[in-house]
């Protein structure tokens, strides 16, 4: 009675009348039932009309598996055999399975038996199509973001900042399961919950899972595991500046994700510069000095594969409010965020890169521009210290794209210039680019009077004295920021900002 899948359209779960999953007790080889949470999910139901049989999920064995009766008891033993239950389905889309004339029952010993002549409660069985239980596993495991109220939820018992469902109540696979905006019943032959991956090799989990409801809307959600990177190397002042902008980010960012450093100094030397907050759930990557700024386009490691949205921020960068909403407007979006200098440079915001003069140009790619053919209209004028993407799958092409054009410029051209120009020529070639998110959060500031605390929105990225030896200067600057914002009232006392300060628009 027990072998291979062979069609898993065909196939399903078994739901008890005690809201138990039958399943095959691996050392035993009897059949068993247990809650949702403890039982493998080892055992399903193959039929067609009237006639079926219980499959192992996941078997290995070419000879399929029969089962055995001892004192109305199921057990496991090799023996080929095709279809001999017999399936009884009623008005309330549950089914009774009949071997040898018994039906099969979910004893409340956890065993399950084929010793009663009757097909009552006991012996009749939701069925559960496996990738709806998948998707349910998916649901428990993760934080979501809805796309409709852009609340963070999880169907987990304890979901850490985003709202449980149902209170943390024990999951009844037999009802409606409400989800955030979403309505679904798990039992049934129709497809409920319906994942979406990046179709590359680039992370184990899905990036989406979309919800279809008993009347047929669908509702979007997207996984939520954030990451904050930063890439840092050199003297201990450019460590100082990681201090200060990862203190901000924990205190000011509210931010209880995980970060990456890409560095050029052992993981036990970057610990005293990071938090004790984060310290449990930082990544520590190389980064050479050679490769300079172009560190960040080295994310092919396959640490950050599994985490979406993703954020790159610049060392010199200090979080002035929390960041939860700019990550999940990042997680939104399809593209690839970059902000702009466009506003301390009216004079060559929205003019040709053809009519740039040529040193402030090349520092948003005139020299690429002027390469090509087809020179656009116009050109953002982007700044690489603040990159956000929904995955790596969606970055992948321009971090690529971008090393491939590094290597064909002269080592002159790059220690001048940089990797900037390089990444705004990509995102305007290859249209991934979003340049109006970031700049709704970001301000770039050379003094402090460039930041007011009152004027917070998000990120204050302080761009002086760039590429030097030491940037005491610069992080002296961050410090009496970080200072000025634990002292503004325009921060209350749970973080959030004040009405008299103003947010991103």
């Amino acid at each position: 009675m027990t072998g291979a899948v062979r069609n898993v359209q065909n196939c399903y779960y078994l739901i008890s009348h005690h809201n138990t999953v039958l399943y095959e007790d691996p050392e035993s080889g009897q059949l068993r039932h247990a809650a949702f949470e403890i039982a493998p999910l080892n055992l399903l139901l193959e039929f067609e009309g009237s006639r079926g049989r219980l499959c192992s999920r996941g078997h290995l064995s070419s000879e399929p598996s029969s089962t055995a009766q001892s004192v109305g008891q199921l057990e496991l033993r090799n023996g080929g055999v095709d279809f001999d239950c017999q399936i009884e389905s009623f008005a309330d889309d549950t089914v009774g399975i009949r071997v040898a004339g018994q039906y099969i029952s979910a004893d409340s010993d956890g065993l399950v038996r084929n010793n009663r002549d009757w097909c009552k409660d006991w012996e009749r069985y939701h069925l559960i199509r496996p990738d709806t239980i998948d998707g349910i596993g998916l649901l428990r495991r993760h934080l979501w973001l809805s796309h409709d109220t852009r609340d963070i939820l999880s169907l987990a018992p304890s979901a850490g900042e985003g709202k449980q469902t149902r209170n943390g109540e024990v999951i009844d696979l037999r009802r409606e399961i409400d989800f955030g905006p979403a309505r679904f019943r798990p039992a049934g032959s129709c497809a409920s919950l319906l994942c979406e991956s990046s179709g590359s090799a680039y992370g184990n989990l899905p990036q989406r899972l979309h919800i279809v409801g008993g009347q047929g809307a669908i509702h979007c959600f997207s996984r939520f595991q954030p990451m904050v990177y930063f890439c840092v190397y050199g003297s201990d002042s450019y460590f100082e500046c990681l201090r200060l902008s990862l203190l901000s980010l924990e205190t000011h960012g509210r931010y209880d994700g995980t970060v990456g450093v890409a560095c050029d100094r052992p993981a036990s030397d970057v610990m005293k510069y990071v938090p004790k907050a984060f310290q449990d759930r930082l990544i520590v990557s190389p980064a050479p000095k050679e490769r300079g700024y172009f560190n960040r386009y080295y994310i092919d490691h396959g640490l950050y594969d599994d985490y979406q949205p993703i954020l790159y921020v610049d060392i010199d960068i200090i979080f002035d409010c929390p960041v939860k909403d700019l990550l999940i407007e990042i997680l939104l979006q399809r593209q690839v965020c970059c902000a702009t200098e466009t506003r301390g440079l009216e004079d060559l915001a929205g003019r040709s890169p053809r009519d740039w003069p040529d040193y402030p140009g090349n520092y948003f790619g005139r020299y690429l521009y002027a390469a090509d053919s087809e020179f656009p209209a116009t050109a953002v004028l982007g700044n690489s210290g603040e990159i956000g993407f929904d995955s790596i799958a969606r970055v992948q092409t321009v971090n690529e794209l971008v090393r491939a054009i590094a290597r064909r410029q002269t080592p002159e051209l790059l220690k001048i210039f940089g990797d900037q120009p390089i990444l705004n020529y990509v995102l305007h070639r290859t249209g991934l680019g979003n340049h109006e998110l970031l700049d709704r959060y970001r301000r770039l500031a050379r003094r402090l009077e460039d930041a007011p605390p009152e004027e917070r929105r998000g990120l204050v990225h302080f761009y002086l004295a760039s590429g030097a030896e030491d940037v005491s200067a610069k992080s002296s600057m961050m410090a009496t920021y970080l200072e000025s914002l634990d002292r503004s009232s325009g921060t209350s006392k749970n973080g959030s900002i004040a009405p008299n300060a103003r947010g991103p628009s």
